[in-house]
């Protein structure tokens, strides 16, 4: 197979889209395993399909009244199996929402108590083009922004809002 033919991606049209002139190598999908961010990550997948780029999903698992619990009692309980389940739950994730994605898919996890910093560190750290992110409709007040409005007006990169009812 030369060159040209590997640098070209397929996408299920009779039309070929070199893979220099993707418009995102990198789609980061935030994800807290709500619906909104099933809708996300299957549109990301849908979406990058065409363009051959690499979905990576994320999650950043914070502390919890589980982990202050297990620490006090001593259990060899550590960040890093905090981070690998969280990890196993990803991969979970990917397969369920849309089988057969898994192998398409890398997983990131990072711990972190803040999700905006958080997504705006991952953005940074994996090179991300582009992050699609599941919003539910706001049931607060207006006046209060929103998790994924904080995201897009931190994040260094173009954000679509994927919003669920």
């Amino acid at each position: 197979m030369s060159n040209a033919a590997e640098s070209t991606i397929h996408s299920g049209t009779s039309s070929q889209v070199p893979l220099e002139q993707s418009p995102f190598a990198n789609v980061l999908v935030p994800v807290d395993f709500s619906p909104s961010s099933r809708a996300a990550f299957a549109l990301a997948v849908r979406m990058t399909e065409a363009w051959g780029s690499e979905v990576i999903v994320f999650n950043a698992p914070g502390m919890s009244e589980n982990d202050s619990f297990l620490q006090g009692t001593g259990a060899p309980w550590t960040k890093s199996d905090v981070l690998a389940e969280a990890r196993d739950h990803l991969r979970s994730f990917a397969e369920t929402v849309v089988p057969g994605s898994g192998p398409r898919v890398r997983v990131e996890a990072r711990r972190d108590d803040d999700f905006v910093s958080s997504v705006v560190e991952a953005c940074k750290q994996l090179g991300a083009s582009i992050v699609i992110l599941g919003a539910e409709r706001a049931k607060w007040p207006r006046w209060r922004r929103s998790r994924a409005e904080r995201v897009a007006r931190a994040v260094p990169c173009p954000v679509l809002v994927v919003p669920i009812a």
